[in-house]
């Protein structure tokens, strides 16, 4: 979100307000920018892009991937973290990929 800087003015845009305002190609600068300074400003932290064409989202790695390496991004698609396919398939078969 992103507040007003008009002053005083209370309002915050969400990010799809944003794009609004903006247009589709800025809006996709903005959020290369903001992604890496996501990274930039959180560097103790693992974060992975999401494999899903034209999903800008990065999902922050909490668990161990040998462990878990299936996660969702904020747009709800899963995938694997290590190997990076869409969707969830059987624990240790990346690349030789089986859905569940």
């Amino acid at each position: 979100m992103i507040k007003c800087l008009y002053g005083g003015c209370p309002k915050t845009f969400v990010e799809d307000e944003i794009k609004m305002f903006i247009g589709d190609q800025l809006f996709y600068k903005y959020k290369k920018f903001k992604i890496a300074q996501i990274k930039l400003n959180n560097p103790d932290k693992n974060y992975v892009n999401c494999p899903i064409p034209d999903c800008e989202e990065i999902v922050e790695l909490e668990q161990n991937l040998a462990e878990e390496p299936f996660v969702m991004c904020s747009y709800e698609h899963k995938f694997c973290a290590k190997c990076k396919t869409p969707g969830w398939h059987q624990k240790g078969k990346c690349n030789d990929v089986g859905f569940y």
